[in-house]
């Protein structure tokens, strides 16, 4: 399963979102660690900041998705984790 340390121990910094100019990159450990934290009370809702930082318009995919990919897994991968359909939707998009 993820953690919190784990999530913390990546610099994010180097990466970029879709639209970094709306969505920064520091969306998206934040969004991690909230998911982790809600565990079993994770819903959809706490998902949607991905979708915004995981996703470029006109298609294509940024550098923080690859940096994403193993922790969304790893929450999908989480029986006790509430949001695990949107996750596995998410990481299949």
């Amino acid at each position: 399963m993820a953690s919190v340390e784990v999530v913390e121990a990546v610099d994010w910094s180097g990466f970029r979102t879709g639209v970094p100019e709306h969505h920064p990159v520091k969306e998206v450990p934040r969004a991690l660690r909230r998911l982790v934290r809600r565990g079993p009370a994770a819903a959809e809702k706490d998902c949607h900041p991905l979708y915004s930082c995981l996703f470029a318009q006109g298609g294509g995919l940024p550098s923080v998705a690859a940096a994403a990919l193993p922790f969304l897994t790893a929450l999908a991968s989480d029986p006790a984790n509430g949001a695990r359909v949107t996750l596995v939707e998410l990481s299949a998009t």
